[in-house]
Parts: structure tokens; sequence; C-alpha cells
């Protein structure tokens, strides 16, 4: 299965997110909603998806709420998440340079005026910074 089709539009993975960051509690389909930031019939849309994956299980019932959790024992959710700390650890390697440069001191009384003094510096730096930040992109692909 591609994962265009697993992750159609965001709320999936919105889902898993909020399924995982709350393992340890049992969520009814309202609460998952809420905590996703996703419409009910979208989370109705996704939800079988993932429990047909074997991803989300629901857990039992209270009256007529169902209760649901990221299965951690399925393998798929565990490759998942391990896939995603590691990005997360690359992403954190990988900052960017910070762009904004502040702009040079005034030394009073040395050398000529200017309108824009250090106007040619701070193109020059920024396409350095603009460099350095297309070949990091370029380097996670």
């Amino acid at each position: 299965m591609p994962l265009e089709k697993l992750f159609t539009g965001s709320a999936t993975a919105k889902i898993i997110d909020i399924l995982w960051e709350n393992q340890g509690t049992d969520l009814t389909l309202t609460d998952i909603a809420k905590k996703a930031g996703i419409h009910y019939t979208t989370l109705m849309k996704a939800l079988p998806l993932l429990e047909r994956l074997g991803m989300v299980k629901m857990t039992r019932r209270v009256g007529n709420a169902k209760l649901y959790r990221i299965n951690k024992d399925d393998a798929m959710v565990k490759r998942l998440i391990k896939l995603l700390n590691e990005l997360n650890a690359r992403l954190a390697e990988r900052k960017p340079v910070k762009k904004e440069i502040p702009a040079p001191k005034k030394i009073s009384g040395f050398g000529p005026r200017s309108p824009r003094p250090g106007l040619e510096i701070r193109k020059n730096l920024d396409a350095a910074v603009n460099s350095i930040n297309e070949n990091n992109k370029s380097s996670e692909s």
C-alpha cells in the first residue's frame, strides 16, 4: 500500500500522533477528534482503515461510547515510530543557518558615510546563507 493511500490528507497522521501521545489512555472518538483538531466525520472515515491495518484497536465500550488506543504491539506502529524518531533526530542535527543578520554598528568618525552602510556585505552574506540552506535541503532528499 502506498503511503499516499494510508496518509490521505493529514487526518490519519494526526490520529496516530494523538493516540501515540496518549498511549496510556483509552480515548473516545470525540476525544480523538478534538485532540487531533479534525472533524468527527473525518475521523470516522480514517479510523476504519487504521483498525483494519491493526494500528489502532478498540479497547472497550462504556455505554454507547467506544474507546480506542494505539496498538503498541503492532510491528507497523513500532517501525513507524522508529522512523519518526530517526527523522526528528536528523532534523535536530540539521538546523538551518539563521538568515537574519544584524545591521552593522556605526562607528563615528570612521571613513566616508555611505547612504546604506554594509549593503554589499549583507547581500553577500544573505546569498551565502541561502546557499547553505539549499545544500542542506538537497542533501536531505
